[in-house]
């Protein structure tokens, strides 16, 4: 988590490969030499992360307060979690650069805030941190397949059929 009351750039240098979850709840965040991936507020990105260093801005708000989440799970965590989702899997881990973006809704960022204010101690905390980020995970899915359905929203019969008789009508 990285919290921030004026703009600030930092270099990352991840240590492996992994799927990672970024989150803007105030502010916006860019990388400077890892493909441009533009955050902006009150939105997430998640790629695949490679184990290359890269330059990272955070901008603050309007109101100089900055709150961004980063979290990192290894492809093997997302390979298991979704094993029977093979359309999220492929656009996820078998394209050369996939980037699933997501506004963030009330509940996504209510699971957000819930990682932050972790209450718990110990190993009790580590299993909530673990819920939470399956959890988070999983409204990543709901959005993604909510939004792949609006592209492409199913036709009622009785439309399909108003649109063979249009076709009809023009032929």
């Amino acid at each position: 988590i990285y919290t921030a009351e004026q703009d600030f750039y930092h270099t990352v240098v991840p240590t492996k490969e992994s799927i990672l979850t970024c989150s803007c709840i105030q502010g916006s965040s860019l990388t400077l030499n890892h493909e441009k991936l533009n955050i902006q507020e009150q939105g997430s990105l998640l790629f695949q992360e490679q184990a290359v260093p890269y330059e990272h801005l955070m901008k603050t708000d309007q109101n100089k307060k900055g709150e961004f989440l980063e979290i990192a799970v290894e492809k093997q965590f997302i390979a298991s979690l979704f094993e029977e989702e093979k359309d999220y899997l492929a656009e996820l881990l078998e394209k050369q650069s996939p980037k699933l973006s997501f506004d963030l809704n009330l509940t996504t960022l209510q699971v957000l805030q819930q990682l932050i204010a972790n209450p718990f101690q110990g190993k009790l905390a580590q299993h909530y941190l673990d819920n939470k980020i399956e959890e988070l995970h999983l409204l990543q899915y709901a959005n993604w397949s909510y939004q792949k359905e609006q592209k492409h929203p199913a036709l009622h019969k009785k439309d399909e059929e108003a649109l063979h008789e249009v076709k009809h009508f023009i032929n």
